[in-house]
């Protein structure tokens, strides 16, 4: 049988201008059976039995432009940019990025 932690939403906030980066929101919500819902609902099927992929990470794309951009930043900005995204204390938690390859 499952544990009522099993059964819960956990959420996760991430907001610009605060010091919110993929933070543990206090609280949770339980997942509750109802009936089958109408068309009109909004509903979430989740099947934790499911399982079509393994998240490797998450992370955004780094553009030409973004490169040349960020050398021209001075070097204590350069490193609080890449603090901003892959830190995990200090910014998004980036373990991935993609770049263009020419």
């Amino acid at each position: 049988m499952a544990s009522d932690e099993e059964h819960n939403i956990k959420v996760f906030l991430t907001a610009k201008d605060t010091e919110n980066r993929l933070t543990l929101q206090p609280g949770s919500s339980p997942f509750l059976a109802c009936d089958q819902p109408t068309e009109f609902e909004v509903s979430v099927f989740v099947d934790p039995g499911q399982v079509f992929q393994t998240v490797l990470g998450f992370g955004g794309a780094f553009t030409d432009a973004s490169a040349e951009t960020y050398f021209k930043l001075p070097e204590a900005r350069q490193q609080e940019l890449v603090n901003a995204y892959f830190s995990v204390e200090k910014g998004l938690g980036y373990t991935l990025g993609r770049i263009p390859i020419h």
